[in-house]
């Protein structure tokens, strides 16, 4: 067992404690409804690579997704995993990992350590605690649990950054060998790409998303494209690699703007950035949420957020578009631009994202659309009484981050007049408090959850 140097037990309206100004991630299974600390800065890692040492704080912008499996679907108790990167405080390297918590026996198991080889030789570099956060997915079939990252392969060179798999047998975490999913300048670009280009580097902003999609765990990324005659006006896309190692087109930048209507004849799809929020559900096979932007088109709508199958063109579907009315009659005005970092998530049942409106009732608010992905309605509005605070005004941060889960469970941060930021949870009736602490909540399907405290 590792050594626990902090234990926080949160009420639904009560406060987090601070253990000299530290910081940390947490875990709430859904059967106690309280908080108990993952780790935070200051803790030491009792067993694994690092016994001894002395976890650092994590960065603002870590997120630990989680994923369970119900009571015996791997002949096993309930299975519940959350993923993350950490650092340790030693001159290293190595002084960092990725890194899973069994929410079951309240254990940090070793995935993968900076230095260890990697499947494209070489070895792995410094992980982050952040941004590339990992992505999992359960294969409840084969009851494997598949961990995927952005790694950076030492010595640095023209190749030095790929996409991995680490995969896990359930129950007990039993590692398999590491995959290679797509190597810089060298693992080949799909179609409509031409053959001769391959992906390029795999920045440390990406963002990466799972799922299962009742059939394969699918993986969804932005993508930047060289090699082969690739123009600079054609060099990036959403992409979507499925298990057991098909990669496929979800959009292009410089193809046309396949939603239709929007933004109008003669655009095609711009760069797609490095940083931009990405997610992915299964409601018909896989589906990539992703936020897009136009060339070409009326610049006051050339930014819109959609659903996007891979090879589908004919089946890509608006969410919203900006310029466009808001279905919402609560809300009402227009859309106005969605940013390349627009807030957003998505499940096999439902997504969330973050609107700003022009000419109505609020300058912002937490839309979904849930139920068959129909008309979005809004979850909470910026200044308002939508929680079930009462008469307590919501303000929406910057840092809402969304997750949502297959029971139409959303999560998010926002702050109430005269009370700190805090998490919430939102049903279908008025958002409820999880903890007046806490931000980047992630969700899995039984309703278990992790966030960075305080």
């Amino acid at each position: 067992m590792r050594q626990r140097m902090f234990v926080w037990m949160i009420a639904m309206l009560g406060a987090v404690p601070s253990i000299a100004g530290a910081s940390g991630l947490l875990y709430r299974p859904a059967s106690t409804g309280q908080w108990v600390g993952i780790y935070q800065g200051g803790d030491t890692r009792a067993v694994g690579f690092f016994a001894g040492q002395k976890f650092k704080s994590p960065a603002g912008s870590i997120k630990a997704p989680v994923a369970s499996l119900p009571a015996f679907t791997c002949g096993a108790p309930p299975v519940s995993v959350a993923a993350f990167s950490a650092e340790f405080n030693v001159a290293g390297p190595p002084s960092t990992g990725i890194f899973l918590y069994d929410g079951v026996s309240d254990t940090i198991v070793d995935a993968v350590i900076e230095g260890a080889v990697t499947p494209a030789g070489g070895t792995y570099g410094k992980f982050k605690s952040g941004y590339p956060n990992p992505a999992i997915a359960i294969n409840p079939g084969a009851c494997v649990l598949h961990v995927f990252f952005r790694g950076q392969i030492g010595p640095p060179g023209p190749t030095n950054t790929a996409l991995f798999d680490a995969t896990f047998a359930l129950p007990g975490f039993v590692p398999f060998p590491v995959a290679l999913i797509a190597q810089e300048s060298t693992t080949g670009a799909p179609p409509p790409f031409p053959g001769a280009s391959t992906f390029g580097d795999f920045s440390d902003k990406l963002r990466l998303a799972a799922t299962f999609d009742g059939a394969a765990i699918d993986l969804a990324f932005r993508g930047k494209v060289i090699g082969g005659g690739v123009p600079t006006s054609s060099d990036t896309g959403v992409f979507v690699f499925s298990i057991p190692g098909t990669f496929a087109t979800a959009v292009m930048e410089g193809s046309v703007t396949c939603a239709p209507t929007w933004p109008g004849a003669g655009a095609v799809y711009d760069d797609f950035g490095d940083s931009m929020e990405i997610a992915i559900g299964a409601p018909a096979g896989p589906y990539v949420l992703h936020r897009a932007k136009s060339k070409g088109g009326p610049s006051a709508t050339e930014t819109a957020l959609q659903f996007s199958p891979p090879l589908s063109c004919a089946f890509i579907s608006l969410v919203a578009s900006a310029g466009a009315l808001v279905p919402d009659g609560a809300v009402g005005g227009t859309y106005t631009a969605f940013a390349g970092s627009t807030p957003l998530a998505m499940s096999s049942t439902g997504a969330a994202w973050l609107g700003k409106v022009s000419g109505g009732s609020t300058p912002k608010a937490l839309f979904s659309a849930g139920g068959g992905f129909g008309a979005a309605s809004h979850i909470v509005r910026q200044a308002s009484g939508d929680s079930a605070l009462g008469s307590g005004l919501v303000s929406i941060t910057g840092t809402v981050a969304p997750a949502v889960n297959t029971l139409g469970k959303t999560v998010f941060r926002a702050s109430v007049a005269g009370m700190a930021n805090g998490l919430f949870a939102y049903s279908g009736g008025p958002a409820e408090v999880v903890s007046f602490a806490g931000s980047n909540p992630q969700i899995d399907d039984a309703g278990n959850m992790t966030a960075r405290f305080p």
